[in-house]
């Protein structure tokens, strides 16, 4: 069965379009799962005053600063404190991609000087590799051509995926990286999408008529995206597809946008919801959600990303192992990027 027919058939009441459930601020600090979030902020996409913060696993809130602004879309990578976002460098006026290291504040600009503009960075899952996206500026449409890149994080070299008059967006690696899913932008519509990098073909994973579909997010094999609720009703919704089953994910009316879903686990998530007025985040899971107040401003809050509290401490467990000669002293345990390992690195994380 196709899958516009599955999402047709989605039954209405799968929205529970109940209201906010109000929560005292220690109340939610206990329900969040503890880990590192990343989110971006701005008034308006196109006044280029976005900032981007992070909470760390002790609650202390990291705003990213540097030789670059409008800096959002932030992902984590294999290190709690290592992130890669997209941000309009000062000095080359272009959009760029940038690694940084959120105890030192060390970054580096991965697309310096590239003469594209490039967006939307995601780690593979192995954390060798990071998709993208990557437009220029056709001389002769004066449009923007968009397609999607893949850059080798130890050589530095940037491959293209995809090579097509289509504006592919929002890419986001398959669980096993052999796949990358994006979203087609055409004639004023977009599409979920799939690159195979090893067939170098790509192939529609979701398609409605006349319903504009982005923002790809895989977790445990899930694929999650936004979409509009209907033709006739432009506003956001969050759908997820399991075995070809597309489903809305709970809490979702259909009165206000929901966008940018994060997982957290199974059936939890971040998502940035138009409830108090302008995109605030919301805590999601199938019996609850509320605003994260504490995270939220007058502007709007965007683009979560979550490095999970078990992934944190696994990675404090395998710090210690290698001081104790258990394990290989990774490149990534050098937390102040100072070349050498040691008990500092260690502290360094402790107190993230």
């Amino acid at each position: 069965m196709c899958l516009k027919k599955i999402i047709s058939s989605v039954c209405a009441a799968s929205l529970i379009m109940a209201g906010p459930v109000l929560y005292t601020d220690a109340e939610q600090s206990n329900m969040l799962p503890k880990g590192c979030i990343a989110w971006h902020s701005y008034s308006d996409y196109f006044a280029l005053d976005s900032s981007l913060r992070v909470k760390t696993p002790s609650g202390t809130v990291k705003e990213i600063k540097g030789d670059f602004v409008n800096q959002m879309n932030a992902d984590f990578g294999n290190a709690p404190y290592d992130i890669v976002f997209m941000a309009i460098d000062k000095k080359e006026d272009e959009w760029d991609l940038y690694r940084y290291n959120l105890i030192t504040g060390k970054y580096c600009n991965l697309t310096e000087k590239s003469g594209f503009r490039n967006e939307d960075p995601k780690f593979s899952n192995d954390y060798k590799k990071i998709v993208f996206k990557r437009g220029y500026r056709d001389p002769i449409t004066d449009e923007f051509i968009y397609d999607l890149y893949e850059t080798d994080l130890l050589s530095g070299e940037a491959s293209r995926l995809t090579d097509t008059p289509v504006e592919e967006a929002m890419p986001f690696y398959s669980t096993d990286d052999s796949m990358v899913y994006y979203a087609a932008v055409s004639d004023g519509m977009s599409n979920i999408c799939c690159f195979n990098k090893k067939s170098g073909k790509a192939t529609d994973i979701f398609r409605e008529e006349n319903v504009f579909s982005y923002y790809p997010i895989v977790h445990n094999d899930i694929l999650y995206f936004t979409k509009w609720f209907s033709p006739q009703n432009k506003n956001d919704c969050i759908v997820k597809l399991i075995n070809v089953k597309a489903e809305l994910i709970s809490h979702q009316n259909p009165t206000y946008n929901y966008s940018d879903v994060c997982p957290l686990s199974d059936n939890k998530m971040i998502i940035s919801s138009t409830e108090n007025g302008s995109y605030d985040l919301f805590y999601f899971d199938e019996t609850t959600k509320y605003s994260l107040s504490d995270l939220n401003t007058e502007k709007n809050e965007l683009g979560a990303a979550y490095y999970s509290e078990s992934d944190y401490k696994d990675f404090l467990n395998k710090m210690e192992k290698c001081f104790f000669g258990y394990s290989e002293k990774e490149k990534y345990y050098d937390v102040n990027e100072d070349g050498k390992i040691n008990i500092l690195d260690y502290c360094f994380i402790k107190a993230f």
